[in-house]
């Protein structure tokens, strides 16, 4: 699992920096990839729009948010990100990224002006 996701890293990190955030890794990327995504921008995204730009990267078409309270102002967000199929047709989901985004205060309306300043 982990060269699957050395290999979608790249473009997540460029749509990030696309909405003002700084894509990192913290973790082994064993048996999932777990990401934290800091607003480097005045005018970031909001957490949402972010992380669903990023899972649209790697073409999935919305991050799950996990309703989850956190003191350190974090919104956590997990993303099925690769698929096995089984004999019988059914799809077993392998791929996991847990994406936690900082809140920040003020977001951009414009979602592709907010990487510009940084």
């Amino acid at each position: 699992m982990k060269a699957y996701y050395e290999s979608i890293l790249p473009g997540m990190r460029e749509e990030a920096r696309a909405h003002g955030y700084a894509l990192a890794v913290h973790g082994s990327m064993t048996r999932d990839l777990d990401l934290i995504a800091l607003a480097w921008s005045a005018r970031a995204s909001s957490p949402a729009v972010v992380a669903d730009a990023v899972a649209g990267a790697i073409g999935v078409k919305f991050a799950h948010l996990v309703d989850q309270t956190n003191p350190h102002r974090f919104v956590f967000h997990i993303i099925t990100s690769r698929y096995r199929q089984l004999e019988d047709g059914e799809k077993v989901a392998e791929g996991f990224i847990d994406l936690s985004v900082a809140k920040t205060g003020i977001y951009s309306a414009d979602r592709r002006s907010a990487g510009k300043d940084i």
